[in-house]
């Protein structure tokens, strides 16, 4: 009976291992530090969509291409206005929000002002949720353990 419980501690063990493990590796390809080079025109952003994970870092620098623009992302009150044409402004944060953020221009730049958006896009953090993933399969297996041992 006890081999049961002690394969039964390894096979959550390994489980929790192997899922720590994956998401972590899967995380290793992004850094902490997300860099963005924007391009402002009339009357759009290149690119539309910035992906990040909760708890990133994000430097974002603004080219305006052919007008004065500006770069709010609601919700985060980040804010750059009057952004020129051959002088890029750079803008950095904490994405500490989870969810998807309007972006848009912040100066009036042309007829079609009000349609000039794009997103930010704000993920789980897959670090955080494999950690809790290993410290809750540690935390089961010692009970397992000690429920078996007490059985004995």
């Amino acid at each position: 009976m006890n081999k049961h419980y002690a394969l039964l501690i390894l096979i959550i063990i390994g489980i929790t291992v192997v899922t720590g493990i994956s998401l972590v590796e899967a995380q290793q390809q992004d850094n902490y530090v997300k860099h963005f080079t924007v391009k402002a025109f009339r009357f759009g952003f290149d690119p539309e969509r910035l992906v990040v994970n909760q708890g990133d870092i994000v430097i974002i620098t603004i080219e305006a291409i052919d007008a004065v623009h500006g770069f709010y992302i609601e919700d985060y009150e980040i804010r750059q206005d009057l952004i020129t044409p051959g002088s890029p402004e750079t803008i950095s944060f904490v994405a500490d929000k989870r969810g998807m953020f309007r972006i848009h221009c912040s100066t009036i730049c042309g007829s079609l002002h009000p349609f000039m958006t794009a997103h930010l896009e704000v993920q789980p953090n897959l670090r955080f949720i494999g950690s809790i993933l290993g410290i809750t399969g540690l935390i089961v297996s010692f009970i397992a353990y000690a429920w078996m041992r007490r059985e004995d």
